[in-house]
């Protein structure tokens, strides 16, 4: 003989169920959310190495054209290059393979750097090129500066008629600064500062001595 079950329990294993599915669809949306948070942060252009708060914040900001700030060059007379910064990163990172060894930094190592991706076209030369990396970082007020880890670009050498992109230059910084004064070095000597702003934003601006001198 089966027996019924009563209305006030049904009703009440109904609601327990709807809670259960409730909280695992919205556990399963807050997982997503943090592991893309680009989604969220597309247009603040930040974007987090985990969740958790104790770890620093990696901040992104990406260019477009026309880009903050452009130059050229020329080496040995021959090799032209015009740069174009793409891209600017702040935060915790590892040293690439490409990145000059010394006693203090080995690639792998983990890192709290400034780096700026450069978009570099070549002109039309007909042997392989392999150009230093010239930019160079403001140290203190008494006007010292200091070369990035890397002294080569990711692509080492370069050929004529060529783009190449993403290419990086990789200064190793505190993490508490948030201004930083550049030189593009070589002939240009372009200088510029990059500002991390409260928002998490990044703000370019070329210095007023290098505007008047164009």
């Amino acid at each position: 003989m089966s027996k019924k079950i009563s209305t006030p329990i049904a009703i009440s294993a109904i609601l327990i169920l709807s809670t259960v599915i409730g909280v695992f669809f919205y556990s399963d949306s807050q997982t997503e959310l943090a592991v893309y948070p680009s989604k969220l942060n597309d247009f603040k252009n930040i974007s987090k190495e985990n969740t958790t708060s104790s770890q620093p914040v990696l901040i992104n900001k990406i260019f477009q054209y026309p880009y903050p700030l452009t130059w050229s060059e020329i080496s040995d007379r021959i090799y032209k290059l015009d740069y174009s910064l793409v891209g600017i990163s702040v935060g915790k990172r590892e040293i690439p393979s490409f990145a000059s060894p010394s006693s203090s930094y080995r690639p792998g190592d983990k890192i709290y750097a400034l780096t700026m991706y450069l978009k570099i076209r070549t002109s039309d030369y007909t042997v392989g090129f392999c150009p230093n990396v010239n930019l160079r970082m403001e140290l203190n007020e008494e006007g010292d500066f200091i070369a990035p880890i890397n002294t080569v670009f990711n692509d080492e050498c370069f050929w004529g008629n060529q783009t190449h992109s993403n290419q990086e230059a990789i200064f190793v910084v505190p993490e508490s600064q948030k201004k930083f004064n550049i030189t593009t070095g070589g002939e240009s000597n372009i200088f510029f500062t990059i500002t991390v702003l409260g928002n998490g934003d990044i703000n370019v601006e070329k210095s007023a001595t290098s505007e008047s001198e164009e």
